[in-house]
């Protein structure tokens, strides 16, 4: 988890407040809510750039380490529940959704689109990452979770009533195949979450022997594919965010 914020925040940074948000905060001492805040990395970074600001990050389960900065408080929260412990219209900057300041508060939404793509067709239909991605997908799919950004998340946003909505997409490299620094940087963090710390299979476990019927070893097989792939130079894929 702590390994994909990287990634995100170094492809964000040329556009981004350090990499980690483009919202524009009104004030110096903004009200920071983090929802599904996982480790709290997040948070974490957002206390120490707004010291004299509150964050809050909020998840169902306590991942954060234990001495943390004293303008930083985590909570236990279910974000899918209706009631929270939260005064309405308080936020400055909502890290995924809701309790804004009427007028003035901003949401900013961060999205993986985990379809692999390649610009120089060095990823064919029949490819290990495509093929896994398409099974998972629709697993996902039957989960109520899907994992392809097909529907866009800006016109979610105007159903919702937000205005004044711009989306931003980069190209992430799978693995450090880019000559560009840092391009190639968040290629090596991508394949290192992918294959080290076994995020590829973390992705595809669950969903494929709950909803499509494999085996584990079907599915360790299939994700040992993808991880081949992602160690190929010349498999050039990269996903969006």
């Amino acid at each position: 988890m702590d390994m994909m914020h990287e990634l995100f925040c170094i492809m964000r940074k040329p556009d981004t407040t350090y990499g980690l948000y483009e919202a524009r905060l009104h004030t110096g001492k903004p009200l920071i809510l983090d929802l599904g805040c996982g480790t709290g990395i997040w948070a974490l970074d957002m206390a120490a750039k707004y010291p004299d600001g509150k964050v809050i990050g909020l998840d169902l389960n306590f991942w954060q380490p234990e001495s943390i900065p004293p303008n930083t408080v985590f909570k236990r929260q279910n974000i899918e529940e209706r009631q929270w412990d939260m005064e309405s219209d308080s936020v400055n900057l909502s890290h995924i959704r809701i309790y804004l300041k009427p007028g003035e508060g901003v949401i900013e939404h961060v999205e993986i689109d985990w379809e692999p793509l390649s610009d120089n067709n060095s990823l064919p239909s029949d490819s290990k990452f495509r093929l896994e991605f398409n099974d998972v997908n629709l697993a996902y799919e039957d989960a109520g979770q899907p994992i392809s950004l097909k529907s866009s998340p800006k016109s979610w946003l105007e159903e919702a009533g937000f205005v004044d909505i711009r989306c931003n997409i980069k190209e992430i490299p799978c693995h450090p195949w880019p000559r560009d620094k840092s391009f190639k940087e968040a290629g090596t963090f991508f394949q290192t979450a992918a294959i080290t710390y076994r995020g590829m299979e973390a992705l595809s476990m669950a969903p494929l022997t709950r909803y499509r019927q494999f085996t584990k070893e079907q599915v360790t097989a299939l994700v040992q594919g993808v991880e081949q792939e992602l160690r190929t130079e010349s498999k050039r894929a990269h996903c969006r965010i």
